[in-house]
Formats: C-alpha cells, structure tokens, sequence
C-alpha cells in the first residue's frame, strides 16, 4: 500500500513538472498542450492531496482492500439490474445505459475503485 510519503513525493515531482510548463507557456512553447497538461497535473495534485489526508488516518490495508471488494461488488450488482431499470422506458433515452449508471451513481464508484486499487498499488 501506498505511504503518505510516496504520495507526497509525487505531489512535490507534479508542481515542479506544473512549474516548468508554465515556464514552457510564457515563452510560448506548445501552449494548448502545456496548458492541458497543467489543468491534469492540478487536478491529480488535489486527488492526491485528499490521499494524504487518508492515509493519516492510518486505514489498514485489509479494510482497504475489503472496501475495494465492497465496491466492485455494489458496481456489478447495480450493472445486473439495468433489464430490470430499462423496461418501461424504451425510447426515453438516447442511451440508456448511460443514463442508467448516471442514475445509479455508477461514475462514482468507479472513481472511488480506481482510487483504491491507486492506494493499494
């Protein structure tokens, strides 16, 4: 499992590396790049910093990995009853499954599984 030290580490080489294209951007080197690149450096910086957070409060890695467990599990017993959801609502969507996930919080758990397996790894 991931320490708050390997975490930092990480937060500290993506300022550094926001830092140096922003350099990059004033002197106006691949500037929609560079500013893309920013906007996802800032974003993981502030995913990692709520990591942090976490792992301070010293979570053991069983119960990480059995909430990594319970997740999937909520993840694939939702996705079994999009049949169930969609019948009486033929035609309503553009795409129902889509819909479906949104509705049942699908995008969520999938980020929260993501960040787990991130913490695990």
């Amino acid at each position: 499992m991931k320490t708050t030290k390997e975490i930092e580490k990480e937060i500290k080489q993506n300022t550094e590396e926001i830092i140096r294209l922003n350099k990059d951007i004033d002197e106006r080197i691949e500037v929609k790049r560079n500013k893309s690149w920013v906007k996802q450096l800032k974003k993981k910086n502030a995913l990692l910093k709520h990591l942090v957070l976490y792992l301070k409060t010293n979570p053991r890695e069983e119960f990480v990995k059995q909430e990594l467990s319970s997740i999937k599990l909520k993840i694939s017993s939702v996705e079994n009853r999009f049949s169930e959801w969609y019948q009486g609502k033929e035609g309503k969507f553009k795409n129902p499954r889509s819909a479906f996930k949104t509705q049942m919080g699908i995008p969520l758990l999938k980020e929260q599984e993501k960040t787990l397996k991130y913490l695990l790894s």
